[in-house]
């Protein structure tokens, strides 16, 4: 299903201008689209009320157009990079894009790479305005990633379908990664300092651990040495708010969405999109000040 069909005309009417200028006119239109893409998400001025944030699970897992069915009064954005890392220079990066006299919220997807404290290679290697510049994500995406619909909002939506090949691939690639970079205590000192900066710079954090599929989870939960429940406690301990996974069986569902083990196809999202659409509606947060004084009386 394509949820962004109305809106893909965004990306058209900007690829037509680019093109009109004399620009790339011989570069085929998905490396325009996928370029034009990254470079707003990376550099782009305009301001919102809530940011998703996470890797790959994130911007290929979650719809800010079907999030806005649950609250229209939000303009939210999916500012989630592959290879995730939720560290300070991106949380910084963030913060900037959100309206300074709004509602401020982060939307944490978290992940065992979300979590872990070093550089994002994918964030640094898009440079504005050239395009075919950002190999990272060209070598580095399973299934030839970097040409799906690259649609407005930030949102990647994926068409794949379930590959036992990928599947596997995916299972082996984290193990290994497991046992080059674990989750270490710094990590998670830098986590909870992470969530202290936001509360000085009057942000607000929702976190979640994001969705994969069974195996993924059971492999992170022996293998990647991160405590969830700290996770949990230490966002809830700022003030913030936790969100516990969709209940089974959603979350059975949705995890058959998985492709390569660890992110959801169009389909998934659509069905991860809705239950999280369904969960930020009930907080105060994201209702409007006259809903959100009626809630409080």
């Amino acid at each position: 299903m394509n949820f962004f069909k109305r809106s893909r005309t965004f990306v058209t009417l900007n690829t037509a201008i680019v093109l009109a200028g004399g620009m790339l006119q011989l570069l085929p239109e998905k490396h325009l689209e996928s370029d034009l893409f990254w470079s707003e998400k990376r550099y782009g001025k305009q301001r919102y009320d809530a940011l998703l944030m996470g890797d790959s699970r994130t911007y290929l897992g979650v719809s800010p157009e079907i999030l806005r069915e649950y609250i229209p009064n939000m303009d939210i954005y999916n500012f989630g990079f592959s290879a995730g890392r939720i560290n300070r220079q991106l949380i910084d990066s963030g913060s900037k894009r959100l309206q300074q006299n709004g509602k401020r919220i982060l939307i944490f997807g978290c992940t065992y790479l979300d979590l872990c404290n070093s550089r994002n290679e994918h964030f640094f290697s898009i440079v504005k305005e050239a395009p075919l510049r950002n190999t990272w994500i060209q070598k580095n995406t399973p299934f030839n990633e970097y040409y799906t619909p690259h649609t407005p909002f930030g949102y990647v939506e994926s068409r794949h379908s379930k590959n036992a090949d990928a599947f596997l691939c995916g299972l082996k690639e984290y193990r290994d990664g497991f046992s080059v970079r674990p989750f270490l205590p710094s990590d998670f000192k830098h986590f909870v300092q992470n969530l202290k900066w936001c509360k000085r710079n009057n942000i607000k954090v929702v976190a979640y651990r994001m969705v994969s599929c069974r195996e993924m989870d059971e492999l992170e939960d022996k293998l990647s040495g991160v405590d969830w429940d700290k996770i949990k406690q230490a966002v809830l301990d700022e003030g913030f708010v936790w969100l516990e996974r969709p209940p089974s069986p959603l979350l059975e569902q949705i995890e058959e969405h998985c492709y390569d083990a660890s992110h959801l196809n169009a389909e998934g999202a659509e069905l991860f999109s809705n239950w999280l659409g369904q969960e930020l509606a009930k907080l105060d947060w994201f209702k409007d000040n006259q809903q959100t004084a009626e809630t409080k009386k």
